[in-house]
Parts: C-alpha cells; structure tokens; sequence
C-alpha cells in the first residue's frame, strides 16, 4: 500500500493484512515499525510498536484516523465516507455517490466510483469488488492511496494481542 501525494513521491510502502474482520497494516521506517490493527466488529483501532514495546488501543478513534477497510460492494459509499470521515465518528452530510466506469487497475477488474461531497469538492475509488476493498483512491486534494502487489492467500502469525512484556501508552486517547 502506498499512499501521498499523485503527482510526487509517495510515503514508505505498507503491507496490509485483511482477515476475520480485521485489517492489520504494518509499517517501518527510521524509526523502527509500527502496526495497526482495525477490528471492524468492535470498531476499534490498536497501535504496536514492537521495537519500543508498546501499545495503544483506541475504542472510539478520532476523525483523524483514515483507513483502508472492507466495503459492502453493492453499496460502497457508505464505508467509504466512514474510511474518509474516521472510524466510530458520527457520519456528516451524506455523500452523493455513483459508479462512472468498469475499469483495469494494476491488472485487477474495479469499478469506479466518484463521490461529490457536500463542501463541493469530489473524490474517486476503485473498487475491486472480489476483494471489497477499494484498490486506489484520490482524495480531490491531490492525495492518493493505492494497493499494490496485492497477493490473496493467509496472513502471517497473527499479532492480534500484546505480549505481557509490552506496556500501554498514557497518550492522549
């Protein structure tokens, strides 16, 4: 998964793992790795990081918290508003939303979608409807998201609980 800006270079990749209901991304840079695991039944989002051996868990995350989650393939628009907007947070104004073509992206059949949001700006996605997952998404502010690499098959070791050597943060949240 690479996401930033469309026109320049984008952040460090991410791997992402879907599974019962849970969505893991993991990622690494400088500073070490770091991984989020999205519980969509409970919406609730934990953060690992293992070299620092700490954790954080967040029943309600804020509306600063976007994420790649499963949609519903005959309604989309839905879920993707709710990515856009933050897990568990009150949805705004609803979006206007609707399919514009049938199209390839990275060797995988999508639809495309494009939302007009109520502050007038828009946004398109790609659904790949086999996965319910949207492949590639511009936000209209010259932001994208995209899934690349994409190999369907188990995930590794689930890493779904902290070790008891780990500690929880006393962040904000």
């Amino acid at each position: 998964m690479t996401s930033g800006p469309a026109a320049a270079g984008s952040a460090p990749p991410r791997k992402l793992y879907v599974g019962d209901g849970k969505v893991r991304i993991e990622t690494s840079d400088a500073e070490g790795g770091a991984i989020v695991i999205a519980d969509t039944v409970e919406r609730s989002l934990m953060t690992l990081l293992p070299e620092q051996k700490l954790f954080n868990r967040m029943r309600r995350p804020g509306p600063r918290v976007n994420l790649v989650l499963p949609v519903d393939p005959g309604d989309p628009c839905p879920g993707w508003q709710q990515m856009s907007e933050g897990l568990g947070v009150a949805p705004g104004a609803a979006w206007r939303c609707a399919k514009v073509a049938d199209e390839t992206v990275a060797g995988r059949s999508t639809i495309l979608y494009r939302a007009d949001l109520p502050d007038g700006t828009n946004r398109r996605a790609w659904l790949d409807p086999s996965l319910r997952f949207f492949i590639r998404v511009e936000d209209g502010q010259g932001r994208e998201t995209t899934l690349e690499n994409i190999e369907e098959g188990k995930q590794p070791r689930p890493i779904s609980r902290s070790r008891p050597s780990s500690r929880t943060s006393t962040g904000a949240r």
